[in-house]
């Protein structure tokens, strides 16, 4: 009987896949792109229905390989978000519903201030006058944040964490090394322009996020029991920060530089990142004297003002919010704040320009996005959303230091080396947010409110429970204990 049964998925599962391949043959002589897509949306559609936790881990990963909307060797790539958010969103409730798992719902404070962000910024689109731009608000924002949810619904341990975080890590060092090497060697190129997200301030704000990281990793390999792999790791880091200052973006290089000194805050880090500075001074010195790093290092030195176009940038937005015209409590509404702030500049008014040694219009230069997120965020969500934002912080604290004490009480150990990590990420981001429009890359956002999720909703995978006899941890390292003389 069990043979039968066998035979019969060999059928069905033959007679599946010769079906995919015609329909993939017969899509690739229509649209290649397509065509190639098609039997991943298939396989992936299996996959979450049975895994969501395996979709989700791929979805945040596959910004590094697969870029949205852009080419990677040859291949236009569409948005998979698109598929991947709403199908992995549907399968994460089905799978909860069907184990009748209703405690998988419960409200949580933060959950209060995420849907109360979301009920703001719809309120804006809707009540504040202008454009409403809902297709671009439902791909960069509401995807986003529904990933805050789809991480507080999975069901997340320890050792899933450490899962996910390698497949995300490792994906991000496949893309950062493909940048280095194209950067310095002139070798590689698998994706056209800066990289997997094309604009080269986007690609340095994401690029950056992963130092860190990749630092963490090597850290605490000895809790997975490969004690070989960190100084794979601690190469990543090196490459990372290398990749990133190689985007030629100034703000990139601070924060990528930043975001690994963090790191020197916590002892278990302190050893490897002080390895890494050692190491980045030689390979600094034979990296500014490559074409990238010459241009990097005038960037930095040849441009007489490089605030001038960001002041004008910023300072149209705060005039528009200090105006009678902008609503405090909703702000403009999503997408509005740089045309309307367009209106606050000057036709008349002209600044020196000092680097083409010309006086220019306040009008002509000011003509672009924001480039300053915190203000473009206050500016777009008004008071409101800043409160549900500042309200979902304290969330993130309160739940850290619950855990915390949790951890304390339970004799456990609380996982300090990555709230670190995340500490440089995340100023690494701040310093990019102050300098460029991040509110609106959609992967670096993605990553935001997916961390958002776990810190509130799976605190408990930080907490590192104590071995057995035999072993012993020091904050997310288990080592083997020594035995005694003469035992």
């Amino acid at each position: 009987m069990d043979e039968e049964h066998s035979r019969r998925g060999l059928v069905v599962a033959g007679v599946a896949g010769g079906l995919v391949l015609v329909s993939t043959l017969l899509m690739m002589s229509y649209d290649a792109t397509a065509g190639a897509v098609l039997p991943l949306v298939l396989v992936l559609f299996v996959i979450m229905m049975r895994q969501p936790w395996v979709v989700y881990a791929v979805t945040l990963a596959h910004f590094s390989i697969l870029p949205i909307e852009a080419h990677f060797l040859g291949f236009y790539v569409p948005n998979l978000t698109q598929f991947l958010i709403p199908g992995m969103f549907l399968a994460i409730l089905a799978t909860s519903v069907a184990r009748k798992d209703w405690g998988t719902f419960r409200i949580r404070t933060g959950d209060v201030f995420v849907l109360g962000f979301i009920v703001v910024a719809v309120l804006g689109i809707a009540l504040e006058p202008g454009y409403q731009n809902w297709k671009t608000f439902g791909n960069q924002v509401l995807f986003a944040v529904m990933l805050y949810f789809a991480t507080r619904w999975l069901q997340i341990d320890r050792a899933k964490l450490r899962l996910v975080l390698k497949w995300v890590l490792i994906a991000a060092g496949f893309m950062l090394a493909d940048l280095a090497l194209v950067q310095l060697l002139h070798v590689g190129r698998l994706w056209d322009g800066a990289g997997p997200l094309g604009s080269l301030s986007d690609q340095a704000t994401y690029s950056a996020l992963f130092p860190p990281l990749f630092i963490y990793m090597a850290v605490t390999v000895e809790e997975d029991g490969t004690e070989r792999q960190r100084w794979w790791w601690l190469a990543l880091a090196l490459i990372g920060v290398i990749a990133t200052a190689g985007v030629k973006e100034r703000s990139g290089v601070v924060a990528g530089l930043l975001a690994v000194l963090i790191c020197l805050c916590h002892p278990r880090m302190f050893r490897y990142v002080a390895v890494g500075i050692v190491l980045l001074l030689p390979v600094g010195a034979w990296w500014l004297s490559t074409s990238v790093g010459s241009e990097v290092h005038s960037r930095f030195a040849d441009d007489k003002d490089p605030m001038l176009r960001r002041r004008i940038y910023v300072g149209k937005a705060i005039d528009y919010i200090n105006s009678d015209r902008w609503d405090p409590i909703l702000g403009t509404g999503f997408w509005r704040l740089k045309r309307l702030s367009n209106d606050m500049l000057s036709t008349t008014e002209v600044v020196w320009d000092p680097n083409q040694r010309c006086w220019r219009t306040a009008w002509e230069l000011g003509q672009r996005p924001i480039h300053c997120a915190p203000v473009t965020i206050f500016g777009e969500y008004g008071y409101a959303g800043a409160f549900c934002l500042v309200g979902l912080a304290a969330c993130v604290v309160v739940s850290i230091v619950f855990a915390a004490h949790r951890a304390r009480r339970l004799g456990a150990v609380f996982d300090t080396t990555f709230l670190v990590a995340l500490a440089g990420s995340g100023a690494g981001l701040l310093v990019n947010a102050l300098f460029h429009n991040t509110d609106t890359v959609f992967p670096v956002t993605s990553l935001f409110w997916a961390t958002t999720g776990l810190l509130i909703g799976h605190p408990d995978a930080l907490i590192i429970k104590r071995p057995q006899a035999g072993e012993e941890v020091e904050d997310g390292a288990r080592t083997p204990r020594r035995p005694a003389a003469g035992s």
